[in-house]
């Protein structure tokens, strides 16, 4: 059994006094903590330990030796499973969920560019000593301001030392000729094509077109098949990665502009605005309204 886990759950185990579910910055001190669930997560993890080790199954496929100076990358995509530890271990993490990540840029899929979060791709970064320097002084900026939490502008500031750290970790993955495929063939070619291929769709058209039917057709596949594939790769079903971009575009939209929930309603193709005010209460648990005075910069 696979369980969906939040940032709350896993700092529930390792800091209990962390108070946010959007992100989390490690304190890097000694543990023999794991979680030895199967576990899906709605939030992206790096995870660089630097003594100690950790045995991770990724996809219920194969099992890595986290070893010292490797960084694991973990994604949405993924199912992952704490196997084993050494008696005491040392790990710099970082977690952070989508929305939270890309709270001011329009550009919802740039998570995209880094290829270590993505199904099939190796997770697994091995430092070079010249490398870890870098990332070791990455770590220690967003450690003293996971201290300091609260405002906008701190806030923002945690997103572009997490850009940062995700970039120097992606020149890494390029530098040491990592970026290779680890799937063993559970997932065929053709099914990795029409995967990418809906993700790259949904992401220019959802905005207009939110019927799985019309990406189904335009990959000549149905819309069972299409959405039995998305699930066995992502976990979720296509209809929900429609429904989460969707939420992405409109949160952006009441977070960074002035547009008012009727346009925005319009824009996104929806037939009136309270019928876009019920969807958007059903997948966010807010109106659009509370949701923008909740996360709008004016309001923190």
């Amino acid at each position: 059994m696979v369980h969906h886990i939040t940032i709350k759950d896993i700092t529930s185990v390792v800091d209990p006094t962390w108070n946010s579910n959007e992100y989390f910055i490690s304190n890097g001190e000694p543990s023999s903590e794991i979680y030895p669930d199967k576990v899906r997560t709605n939030f992206y993890l790096l995870f660089h330990i630097v003594q100690g080790w950790m045995d991770v199954n990724i996809n219920d496929e194969y099992t890595i030796r986290v070893m010292p100076d490797m960084i694991l990358a973990i994604s949405p995509e993924m199912i992952y499973q704490d196997i084993a530890c050494s008696e005491s271990y040392i790990a710099h993490a970082i977690c952070f969920t989508k929305d939270f990540l890309l709270n001011n840029i329009a550009s919802i899929y740039t998570l995209d560019t880094f290829s270590f979060f993505s199904y099939g791709m190796n997770p697994l970064i091995k430092l070079k000593k010249s490398q870890q320097k870098n990332i070791a002084q990455l770590y220690d900026m967003m450690k003293v301001k996971r201290y300091h939490m609260g405002s906008y502008t701190h806030l923002d500031l945690i997103r572009a030392l997490f850009f940062s750290y995700l970039y120097e970790t992606l020149i890494i993955y390029k530098e040491n000729d990592i970026e290779v495929s680890t799937n063993p063939l559970k997932v065929s070619v053709k099914q990795m094509d029409v995967y990418m291929k809906f993700k790259k769709m949904v992401s220019e058209q959802a905005s207009h077109e939110k019927d799985i039917k019309f990406y189904a057709d335009r990959l000549s596949v149905t819309p069972k098949h299409l959405t039995k594939l998305i699930k066995s790769i992502t976990g979720q079903s296509a209809k929900k990665i429609i429904n989460d971009t969707l939420i992405l575009i409109s949160g952006y939209k009441l977070k960074n502009t002035d547009a008012s929930v009727s346009k925005i309603s319009e824009e996104l193709s929806f037939s009136d605005s309270p019928s876009f005010c019920k969807f958007f209460k059903k997948q966010t648990g807010l109106t659009p309204l509370e949701y923008r005075n909740t996360y709008s910069e004016s309001s923190i």
